[in-house]
């Protein structure tokens, strides 16, 4: 008897009432709809890769494996009024959180910036309505994570406002690092970035200054090539603070005369973080002007 205790038949509790779903996983934290059910597949691709699905209608492996080739597709179909929640990692060639598309409407999360969109609604699941979010990962520019929401009517808008109001109460885990307010802050994160670039062989990352510019004679670009003849560089620091809670600090080395080797100079972008040790980078050549 004791066993029945508390199996009466009175009222369900309301939805109000439920406790929600807590996700927690790959750096995100949120709460979703306690109604929810949490899917879990292998489904990765040259460019992402799937965390997990949260959904009120069942979601299969959307991959048929064979020993030489995966494919993948939704792997559900939406009923009226259902929605699947797709929560992803992203990583695509020249991306950068910080470029809004056109259309795009810019968010911030957790303190990092990212921005939503409706997209279009791909494959044969009985979508009606498809948004996207990207955030940012932290301490990353070309690396983001994506929610996408794909919804069915009626009351699509409501589940869509639904999902935009649990992206924007997602957490990262751990907490970013804000950067310093301190003035001399950029300074110190500079000196730090060039003590650690400046760590292998290559002479020419003394060309570079805490900030303004340097003159130096130099043999070779940062990181080569080597030049066909040395010549005094002009070389030149800047810093600035991003709302990605990094540091986006440009080098410019540039020579007086074109180089077969290594043209006018270069430019690079380097992102530190807040305490300025030095992450992902990219550059560009100073190319010889058109005659």
């Amino acid at each position: 008897m004791a066993g029945l205790a508390g199996c009466g038949t009175g009222p369900s509790p309301s939805p109000a009432t439920l406790v929600p779903n807590h996700f927690a996983e790959s750096g995100l934290t949120f709460d979703y709809p306690a109604g929810w059910r949490e899917f879990h597949y292998e489904n990765t691709s040259s460019f992402s890769s799937v965390i997990a699905y949260l959904a009120t209608v069942d979601v299969k492996d959307p991959c048929t494996r064979t020993p030489n080739s995966i494919s993948c597709g939704a792997g559900y179909v939406l009923a009226p009024g259902t929605l699947v929640v797709r929560v992803e990692s992203a990583s695509f060639p020249g991306f950068n959180i910080l470029d809004v598309p056109p259309g795009a409407r810019p968010i911030t999360v957790d303190g990092l910036p990212g921005y939503v969109e409706d997209v279009e609604v791909l494959g044969d699941t009985g979508a009606t309505a498809s948004r996207s979010w990207s955030i940012a990962m932290p301490g990353s520019v070309d690396n983001d994570y994506r929610v996408t929401a794909d919804v069915r009517t009626p009351n699509e808008g409501a589940l869509l406002d639904l999902v935009d109001g649990i992206v924007k109460r997602i957490r990262y885990d751990p907490p970013v690092t804000p950067l310093p307010t301190d003035p001399a802050a950029a300074g110190k994160a500079v000196e730090t970035a060039l003590a650690v670039l400046a760590k292998g062989s290559d002479p020419s990352w003394a060309c570079f200054p805490a900030s303004g510019s340097r003159t130096l004679r130099v043999a070779s670009l940062p990181n080569g090539p080597p030049l066909t003849t040395p010549q005094v560089a002009t070389c030149t620091t800047a810093i600035e603070a991003t709302p990605l809670q990094l540091w986006r600090m440009t080098l410019e080395m540039r020579l007086p005369r074109p180089d077969a080797n290594a043209g006018l100079g270069t430019r690079m972008v380097v992102w530190l973080g807040a305490d300025g040790q030095p992450g992902s980078s990219s550059g560009e050549s100073l190319e010889t002007p058109a005659p």
